[in-house]
């Protein structure tokens, strides 16, 4: 899948520290990709030990996204393999909010779409890709997210001209704890 492994999404919460977030491989001695963090309390001088946030470590996490709510909660999406299974003519693939209002030290987690089946996305040279639109934002209370996911039901009913189609949606999230 062509994904964002080279990129990191930062944000800052509003007391004024930074959080950082991005796809790593060392959590599972780099076999496959997870989302890793790291906070800091000094404008970036230094930072904390990156640690994995994403639930069930043994499939594969992808293009996490931070923002911080003013209430000090901070929220990441990310794409995630957990509910593939083992036919080989799909990749199940589902969008996951997790969420620490403790400075990152617990994370809670929902999921927001799926599973799709993301071997139906466009393939390009660097692999399945549901493009660079993803964003996540916050107000006072609640996340707002925007995400693609694939729709191959209209695929299968040949409604799009045989391609395969890339949905987008948003969501505006409850405030949560």
């Amino acid at each position: 899948m062509r994904d964002v492994a080279i990129l990191g999404e930062i944000a800052a919460d509003p007391a004024g520290n930074l959080v950082v977030v991005w796809q790593d491989a060392r959590f599972s001695s780099g076999v496959r990709d997870g989302v890793a963090i790291s906070r800091s309390t000094d404008g970036g001088i230094s930072w904390s030990a990156p640690r994995a946030i994403n639930g069930a470590p043994g499939a594969a996490a992808f293009v996490p996204i931070v923002a911080a709510r003013a209430d000090g909660v901070i929220g990441v999406t990310y794409y995630h393999f957990r509910d593939d299974t083992a036919d080989a003519s799909t990749l199940l693939t589902d969008l996951w909010l997790a969420r620490s209002a403790d400075a990152g030290a617990a994370w809670t987690e929902a999921r927001l779409a799926g599973p799709f089946d993301l071997t139906t996305a466009p393939l390009t040279e660097g692999g399945y890709f549901l493009g660079d639109y993803q964003a996540l934002a916050a107000t006072a209370s609640r996340f707002v997210t925007l995400f693609a996911t694939t729709n191959a039901d209209l695929v299968r009913a040949g409604r799009d001209g045989g391609g395969p189609k890339i949905e987008q949606a948003h969501r505006s999230l409850e405030r949560q704890p």
